[in-house]
């Protein structure tokens, strides 16, 4: 027959082994596979959205690359438009200081001409 310290042990052994028993249950717990499965699913689709935001992103960089290669290409053309109205100011206001001075040159050919009558009709008016 058993004794009282066997059965203290006995109990004490079970409980160890049915705590044990439980725990390495707990932790190997294969009742996860199946939801396991559901979580792959989800990262599976998780994945496939971050793609597709990846894609949608290299869209829009492509778009606002192709944007600032049209604003390059304007700039350029303004910069060209604005060289080529400096030179065309540059070109008026030479031609204004030549019809400046064509007007200037006319201006002393006419008082010349005036003292030129003046001196005529009085010529004529002492003879």
């Amino acid at each position: 027959m058993m004794n009282a310290a066997d059965i203290l042990f006995t109990v004490i052994l079970s409980i160890i082994a049915f705590a044990g028993g439980w725990f390495l249950q707990r932790f190997f717990n294969h009742d996860d596979v199946h939801d396991n499965g559901g979580t792959a699913q989800q990262v599976r689709d998780e994945l496939d959205s971050v793609e597709a935001g990846q894609r949608e992103a290299q869209d829009a960089i492509q778009s606002v690359t192709a944007g600032l290669d049209d604003s390059e290409r304007a700039v350029g053309d303004i910069a060209e438009t604005g060289g080529q109205l400096t030179e065309s100011i540059s070109n008026a206001q030479s031609s204004i200081a030549e019809g400046q001075q064509l007007i200037d040159d006319s201006g002393r050919r006419i008082a010349e001409c005036e003292n030129i009558i003046r001196e005529v009709r009085e010529g004529a008016h002492k003879d």
